[in-house]
């Protein structure tokens, strides 16, 4: 809808201003809406080309700020006059791509997308090709039914379903995501990153690199590999950078020079406070596991597959939990703040701080840690990202701050 109004009805929607150094936009008929931005706001610009906007030879732009971002469409011929031309650009391998887009894909996501693209197969061709889609799936799960009691394995025929639809829409959203890294991109000049990609959809990134964190975002197949998708005012400037790679590639592309002098992570004895909720989980799975194999109930077949997997999940989250906590934590240099590495739900993040990055640190201790001497610290970043470290020594941090 934003595309037909904004742009094949643009003279009558949209008024597109450059001059005095700044972008001024004008949307709307009736309820108009006034953007004026500063050029020298802009930290980041990124285009977007659909197939439908390359029959109509046209670009999506958004320009960001550290205050927001605007949106508007622009024709191929047309340039922003504040966005230089792209520099020669290194091409990235195949394997480095495929890597990237496995560990950029999540399975909450493919699911999320999964549902999405079938609601709109219903609702464009009716509700029977949506019948026909889930009747695959069932399909699909009797015959693996089938093959399960042949090894004396019983799984029931919803469980079966289940799984086939989240490692189909895992793979649906995998597939999108290799699509959109596909002929990827990454130059530099001065002190702008240019990264370009896509082969269905097309992206081409600029990005200012002035006092932004680099982000490295680890799965546990990143963990084991060692390599990592790297990103930069939130878009992945290298799909798979390794351990050898990292420095030489923060102070390349992201002008950093990083440096470990000192480190403060989680000790040991703060296992059970970092894992909490998936040792919880485990043992109530667990123990409910138990008591429905000594009930007996023989119609139990269903719950029990549930609380298996419930267990197992606990299980692999309390793992990953334990494989991350010694390696969260900063990294001082000079007295400084230098990185910092979090765990969010089951991805850890490591941001590579440049001086003049973090806005503001907060330090937090619950009343049950007290006595522990551990404490938690948020970094507050000028891209107003927040990065909290969980169970740090509280006199290291005290004594660095």
């Amino acid at each position: 809808m934003g595309f037909i109004l904004y742009f094949i009805l643009r003279k009558l929607f949209v008024k597109l201003d450059f001059s005095q150094n700044k972008l001024r936009l004008e949307k709307g008929l009736i309820l108009k809406r006034v953007f004026v931005l500063p050029f020298s706001a802009a930290v980041r610009i990124s285009r977007r080309k659909t197939l439908l906007m390359r029959i109509f030879r046209a670009w999506e732009v958004e320009v960001y700020t550290l205050g927001g971002k605007v949106k508007f469409y622009l024709k191929n011929g047309e340039t922003l006059p504040f966005l230089e031309s792209f520099p020669p650009t290194v091409k990235t391998a195949p394997a480095e791509q495929l890597f990237g887009a496995f560990a950029a894909t999540r399975a909450l996501a493919g699911v999320t997308f999964f549902v999405a693209v079938m609601r709109r197969i219903g609702s464009v061709f009716g509700s029977e090709y949506y019948d026909r889609v889930i009747s695959v799936f069932f399909r699909a799960a009797d015959s693996i039914g089938k093959l399960l009691q042949f090894l004396h394995i019983a799984v029931p025929r919803i469980t079966a379903a289940a799984a086939i639809f989240a490692v189909s829409a895992w793979t649906l959203a995998f597939l999108m995501k290799f699509a959109s890294l596909a002929r990827f991109r990454v130059g530099r000049r001065r002190d702008i990153v240019y990264v370009s990609s896509g082969f269905i959809t097309l992206y081409e990134h600029t990005l200012v690199r002035n006092s932004a964190a680099a982000v490295s975002c680890f799965s546990l197949v990143s963990v084991i590999f060692d390599r990592a998708p790297l990103y930069l005012r939130g878009v992945m400037i290298h799909p798979a950078v390794s351990k050898a790679c990292r420095r030489r590639m923060l102070k390349t592309l992201c002008g950093i020079q990083a440096a470990e002098h000192e480190k403060a992570t989680p000790p040991v004895k703060a296992f059970f406070g970092y894992c909490t909720a998936p040792i919880l989980s485990t043992a109530v799975f667990g123990a409910a596991a138990a008591l429905i194999n000594l009930s007996g109930y023989k119609y139990a077949e269903l719950i029990k597959t549930l609380l298996y997997g419930g267990l197992a999940v606990s299980v692999y989250t309390t793992v990953v939990y334990l494989v991350y906590m010694r390696r969260t934590g900063i990294v001082f240099c000079n007295g400084k703040i230098s990185a910092i590495s979090v765990r969010r739900r089951m991805r850890l993040y490591t941001a590579v701080l440049p001086s003049g990055t973090v806005s503001g640190a907060v330090v937090s201790q619950s009343v049950f840690r007290l006595l522990s001497g551990r404490c938690d610290l948020a970094l507050s970043t000028r891209e107003h990202a927040v990065f909290k470290a969980r169970q740090l020594p509280l006199s290291r941090v005290i004594s660095k701050l």
